[in-house]
């Protein structure tokens, strides 16, 4: 045999059918495609040497009409051994490359659901990182400006009436100096000639005053001897300071107090239901769909959470723990966020395609189905949202 495709040229969406009836493949053509596969057919096994895009299928659908031998020998072309699904008019059945308990038969919308959970999971892109904003300071403010301080400078000898200076210092009002004291004027010189006059000059007077004293002292009255009166005090008295009105003394502030969450209703905050079987009683090997409605009864909005499925679990389930420790079957779903009062439907087709495996039933029987809402108690922080379990789990009989 040729040597084997490498597993990066193998397209995960690319399905090839090979000998399948047009009767046949009519009802699959549309499932398989919204399952999320692109879809290659090709009628007769000898033409896949000049088919390059059947190498790279990662699931081959072969016709059952030829028999085993030609759907082995079509199936040895594909190099890279892909999932190989048999096709007949009783629908179809799982061969190679899958990890499924029952191999079928399927009808077109289950085996578009195990399909489905083959497709790798698209990545998630990274978080951009945050680039913090850049720090500004502000320059420093500028210091007042400092006036200068003016000194005067010494009068030279030459000036002989110097004006006052002014010394000017920084942030002060202008101050005049002094002016400076006048020197003191020598005496005049006097002649003898002039003081001999002065002198005989005052002498006369003092003849002629003393006189005119004894003339006029006869024939008066004598005069009363004159007390003096001391002038009246009068005191002063200083004006009394007006005293400043009194200061209005505010109110204290009111202290507002804290806005007080509200608390959740006591009970439980999700309300987790089996809303429906599809088909009521299933037959072995037929695909079921069943349907869950998760209502949040508080009045704020949920934070991310799962939801899950139990077919015919061990032991009944209970928070922290997925089906997948106490089931064989199951299925789950991740709900991003639920508004106060909104109801959500979640089917099993459109479960989790890398948690869950629950398709049909692959025996006859009664199977107790459980559904557990807020698995990891992360609908509402802390809190323990107590979706649980529902209080009776349905039954299913499946013939």
């Amino acid at each position: 045999m040729d040597e084997t495709t490498p597993e990066q040229d193998v397209d995960p969406t690319l399905a090839i059918a090979i000998g399948v009836a047009y009767t046949d493949l009519q009802p699959l053509g549309r499932a398989i495609s919204e399952a999320g596969y692109d879809f290659i057919v090709v009628r007769d096994a000898r033409e896949l040497e000049n088919t390059p895009e059947a190498q790279r299928a990662s699931v081959a659908l072969c016709g059952r009409t030829g028999g085993d031998t030609a759907i082995l020998a079509a199936y040895r072309l594909l190099r890279q051994r892909p999932a190989l699904v048999t096709i007949g008019r009783e629908g179809a059945m799982l061969a190679v490359g899958f990890d499924v308990a029952h191999p079928g038969p399927y009808g077109p919308t289950a085996l578009a659901s195990i399909l489905r959970q083959r497709l790798p999971r698209p990545l998630l892109a990274p978080a951009e990182p945050v680039v913090p904003a850049p720090i500004i300071t502000p320059p420093p403010s500028a210091a007042p400006p400092v006036a200068p301080v003016i000194v005067p400078s010494p009068p030279s000898s030459s000036e002989t009436n110097p004006l006052p200076r002014i010394a000017v210092r920084s942030n002060d009002t202008p101050v005049a100096a002094p002016a400076a004291a006048p020197a003191a004027e020598a005496p005049p010189e006097r002649s003898g000639q002039y003081l001999w006059f002065a002198g005989t000059a005052v002498l006369g007077l003092a003849v002629i005053i003393g006189l005119v004293l004894v003339i006029n002292s006869f024939g008066q009255p004598a005069a009363l001897p004159v007390t003096p009166t001391a002038p009246p005090t009068v005191e002063i008295v200083p004006p009394t300071a007006t005293p400043p009105p009194p200061t209005a003394t505010p109110p204290p502030p009111t202290a507002t107090p804290p806005p007080t969450a509200t608390p959740l209703p006591a009970g439980p905050l999700l309300v987790t239901v089996i809303q429906d079987v599809r088909p009521a009683q299933p037959t072995v090997g037929d695909p079921v769909e069943i349907l869950v409605s998760v209502t949040n009864i508080t009045d704020r909005p949920t934070q991310p959470f799962w939801v899950d499925l139990y077919i015919a679990p061990r032991r009944e389930p209970a928070p922290l723990l997925p089906w997948s420790d106490i089931a064989d079957s199951g299925s789950t779903w991740r709900v991003e966020v639920l508004q106060p009062g909104e109801t959500i439907t979640l089917s099993s087709f459109a479960a989790d395609a890398d948690r869950s495996n629950f398709v049909g039933f692959a025996q006859p029987g009664s199977y107790r189905v459980y559904v557990l809402g807020d698995t990891y108690n992360e609908a509402f922080g802390d809190v323990d949202s107590s979706g649980g379990v529902v209080e009776s789990p349905i039954n299913v009989v499946v013939k």
